[in-house]
């Protein structure tokens, strides 16, 4: 993908995990900045990245995690209301000991690793902003049309492909979202999970090569 194909400009990248160094083909983990294996129940402050797959609390990644409703929930930074996250969305949240559960969050983040409009299918896979959308039956797969626009809430695997946990519409007047590997910069580019935008009047310094960041 190239800037004159893609003609995207890129106003904001933010730095959203300690990842520089990582190897091509790294995939997600689940596990985000000083966050917590399955098996570590109780460290105070701790992130905590995954999918939600319950609730009932919130379930991610094994753990069961109250959410109070002093607890502070964000759709990709805008505010809203618990009611917004769903089965299948990507959450990041930073919880501490506490609550029913024994783990209580402070903040939740629903985080999506693409938004934009869908440009083609590969049989079974789609095509968003250059990345490869792979969604099983159930979590929205049908709103994978070509032109529609979408919210794809998934993990990278090793091959780049992006996993939906979960598909949703998403309105164009928002534009478009990437997370990924920053792969290259370049004096008014930057490449990011393969696509390459122009970095417009970004004059923010720029995380290093291999950084996970947001556009």
């Amino acid at each position: 993908m190239t800037v004159g194909r893609r003609s995207l400009i890129l106003s904001l990248v933010l730095l959203i995990g300690a990842c520089a160094g990582l190897a091509p083909g790294f995939a997600d983990r689940g596990i985000g900045g000083t966050g917590i294996s399955v098996g570590d129940r109780g460290i105070g402050g701790t992130g905590i990245v995954g999918t939600v797959t319950a609730f009932g609390s919130v379930w991610v990644n094994g753990l069961r995690v109250d959410l109070p409703a002093t607890a502070a929930v964000r759709v990709e930074g805008i505010p809203a209301e618990p009611s917004a996250i769903r089965i299948g969305h990507l959450v990041a949240m930073t919880a501490a000991s506490g609550g029913p559960t024994g783990l209580e969050a402070r903040t939740l983040e629903v985080r999506y690793a693409v938004a934009g409009p869908v440009e083609r299918l590969d049989g079974a896979t789609a095509v968003v902003l250059g990345q490869r959308v792979e969604a099983a039956p159930g979590v929205g797969r049908t709103l994978l049309r070509p032109g529609s626009w979408v919210a794809v809430s998934g993990l990278r695997r090793p091959d780049g492909v992006i996993a939906a946990g979960r598909v949703d519409g998403w309105d164009e007047t928002k534009g478009w979202l990437l997370r990924g590997r920053l792969d290259a910069v370049g004096p008014s580019t930057l490449t990011i999970a393969g696509l390459t935008l122009s970095r417009g009047g970004l004059d923010a310094a720029v995380p290093p090569v291999g950084s996970a960041v947001r556009a």
